[in-house]
């Protein structure tokens, strides 16, 4: 699926802060799908989202590995950068094991944040992020300070040491005080990002003058290549007051605000190559539905809600993948190379301890691969008696089965339905 581009500009990529927030899940993914199938179906929907997990913990490699592996080719991560970077107070319990042990903390068990600590963390932080770079899918370092990072107690140059560190990423700072970004302090905090190249992040936030909220009326741009907008919803009392994220970013755009927010990410795309827009009014299925209107309101193709019980259809599944394998019987990989891979994969080495689910959703408008994924579920005594390299060869092993069935499948697929409706295929 290509990028969405602005006719008069850049392109302009559409996501929401998180895809697991609990009102995703009671009001915005069909009924009882399990957690694991989420991202996929996110993504099917959209082609960036901003990774908030990672403001708390530091993800494993195996979970990075899995995102990229049940995303399309083209989908994006915008990923937010610990909160110890950021400023903000910080609990022991929220460093990576090997770093809570060497750890120091004050009275009340708050990490020091020592340089030592902060290259520590930025170097186990940085593995996982080369996982999703290697891969092209890796989009902004969200930087959200606190909003106790004030011109008064801190100055911009504090942030240069990190900037320096992650020259080579793409890197956007969320100022959390609104005294950055008023008056002559405006001036200079543009200068110090714009030196930096790194991106000022514009806001859409309630109409008021409380110094944790930074005005709305910026489109400030610091780097040619992006600009990034995060929406938090127009609620002054929810902002100020709410003691959850769902509380405190309680807020539905209504169609009018929505036209205002497309008219705002089409000036923002006339100044760079790409606007990444963050829907964050959390609650409950507020922001995956106005991120829905978004897209639809700049012209944007919007997938059809594709609700799919596996439970349900697994009767048709195997049939569809009888017709399937028989058109991928026999042929030739994408790369003679692989032959020997592909034949070696053979349905005695799928015992029932493998389980792998294919399912791909052929693009309406030109035919083309819309969404493809490889899921791998093992037993847990398999993966404990047989360790860390048997699963690596297992992985292996699924993406050769992948580009030998995807090679085909449009045939497959016509063979089996008639028309490039998806096409689930289970082998057990």
């Amino acid at each position: 699926m290509s990028r969405p581009e602005n006719k008069d500009g850049g392109n302009i990529l559409i996501g929401t802060a998180s895809w697991t927030d609990p009102g995703f899940v009671e009001r915005w993914y069909p009924k009882k799908m399990a957690a694991h199938e989420r991202l996929a179906w996110y993504a099917q929907h959209f082609e960036m989202v901003e990774v908030n997990s990672t403001f708390y913990s530091v993800p494993d490699d195996r979970t990075v590995e899995r995102w990229c592996a049940i995303t399309p080719d083209n989908f994006i991560f915008d990923v937010k950068l610990h909160q110890l970077f950021s400023f903000h107070s910080t609990q022991r319990k929220l460093l990576p094991p090997e770093l809570q042990r060497i750890a120091q903390t004050d009275a009340k068990g708050k990490v020091n944040t020592l340089p030592e600590l902060h290259d520590a963390l930025l170097k186990s932080f940085l593995r996982p992020m080369s996982i999703l770079q290697s891969a092209g899918k890796l989009g902004v370092l969200l930087l959200q300070l606190s909003p106790a990072f004030s011109p008064r107690k801190h100055e911009l140059g504090e942030l240069k040491p990190l900037i320096e560190k992650l020259a080579d990423y793409s890197l956007a700072i969320e100022f959390r005080n609104r005294n950055w970004a008023v008056g002559d302090q405006l001036t200079s905090t543009i200068d110090f990002l714009r030196a930096h190249r790194v991106a000022f992040v514009n806001v859409d936030t309630p109409a008021a003058d409380h110094f944790s909220i930074v005005p709305s009326d910026l489109n400030e741009i610091t780097n040619p290549e992006f600009s990034y907008l995060r929406l938090h919803g127009r609620d002054a009392k929810a902002y100020l007051t709410g003691k959850t994220v769902a509380t405190r970013f309680n807020y539905d755009y209504s169609d009018a605000e929505i036209d205002e927010l497309a008219e705002r990410s089409r000036k923002l795309a006339n100044e760079v190559k790409n606007v990444h827009v963050v829907f964050n009014n959390n609650n409950l299925d507020y922001a995956p539905r106005a991120a829905t209107r978004l897209r639809t309101a700049l012209g944007q193709s919007v997938a059809a809600r594709i609700e799919i019980s596996w439970r349900a259809q697994r009767g048709a599944a195997f049939a569809r993948f009888s017709v399937a394998k028989k058109a991928v019987a026999g042929r030739s990989s994408h790369d003679a190379n692989d032959d020997g891979g592909h034949a070696a994969l053979d349905r005695t080495r799928l015992s029932h301890r493998h389980f792998f689910r294919i399912h791909t959703s052929l693009e309406f408008e030109n035919a083309s691969f819309h969404c493809r994924r490889v899921d791998m579920s093992m037993q847990q005594d398999r993966r404990r008696d047989r360790g860390d390299g048997a699963r690596c060869a297992d992985f292996c092993d699924a993406g050769h089965l992948l580009c030998r069935v995807q090679g085909r499948l449009l045939d497959a697929a016509s063979a089996a339905a008639g028309a490039p409706d998806p096409v689930p295929l289970w082998i057990v």
